[in-house]
């Protein structure tokens, strides 16, 4: 697989699993919406058994504009979140290691949102939306 398709298979399980919106993991097509406080960095993944988590810095939602930690459990008889997510880490560190952003394409870039539905009308039927 190559890393973009790393990159959506993670993203999309990840944001099944824990709910997040688009916009919670990529950027907007649209410059002026894009802020670089709501991206989440790569060091702040944690791993333990079972479970990793990482940190969401702000988003709509959140009164306080404090962040939230996002806890991923591995769920038995469920796609793979965690080796899809293990595995998109271990190609982006390999492409960008000096990078500090969780989600990068293989740009070097931070997603947006044409990314993720592009690759979303390849794998699903044409009346999927994004």
């Amino acid at each position: 697989m190559d890393h973009d398709s790393l990159l959506f298979l993670s993203q999309l399980l990840i944001g099944f699993h824990v709910l997040l919106c688009l916009s919670e993991l990529c950027f907007p097509n649209c410059l002026v919406l894009r802020d670089f406080s709501k991206i989440s960095l790569q060091s702040s993944v944690q791993w333990l058994p079972c479970v990793f988590s990482f940190w969401l810095p702000s988003h709509k939602a959140d009164p306080t504009f404090e962040g939230c930690c996002l806890i991923v459990q591995h769920i038995y008889d469920s796609p793979d979140t965690h080796l899809a997510f293990s595995n998109y880490l271990h190609s982006r560190d390999q492409l960008f290691l000096f990078n500090s952003e969780l989600w990068l394409c293989a740009i070097r870039k931070v997603p947006m949102h044409l990314l993720f539905i592009k690759y979303l009308a390849r794998y699903f039927p044409k009346d999927i939306g994004g």
